[in-house]
């Protein structure tokens, strides 16, 4: 009898250094974080207002306001570019301005609709 007692008193004294040491080692590995840091992530967007325009024929245009929306101010290396085509272009021609800035459509040759498409904001030769 003396036997299992002790047994039990020794399983018991196990268990309870086990406790204590998994309690120990939560402490241990609770500590404080070396860092952290946020990430915020904004949605942009180009827009060009108006989204439509009327021109007579070989008349040259302006769009009044190409903006960068989102809230956030753009470098001076940046440029917003789109493509012209429609009726008498063969290939489409490159339209660029700076954020904030008149995009200048050159004359169009001839009565039709044209689309201003592929609007983008770059850096250098990448789309941002």
């Amino acid at each position: 009898m003396n036997n299992n007692r002790t047994i039990r008193v020794a399983i018991m004294a196990s268990l309870m250094l086990i406790a204590l040491l998994f309690a120990l080692s939560t402490l241990v590995f609770a500590a404080d974080p070396i860092g952290s840091c946020a990430l915020h992530v904004l949605g942009v967007g180009l827009t060009a207002d108006p989204s439509q325009q009327n021109a007579p024929v070989n008349t040259k245009m302006v769009l009044p306001n190409v903006d960068f929306g989102g809230g956030i101010g753009t470098p001076e290396d940046f440029l917003v570019v789109a493509e012209l085509t429609g009726p008498g272009i063969t290939n489409p021609i490159r339209i660029s301005a700076r954020p904030g800035a008149q995009l200048i459509i050159p004359p169009l040759p001839q009565e039709g609709t044209y689309i201003l498409d592929k609007i983008r904001l770059m850096k250098a030769a990448r789309t941002v």
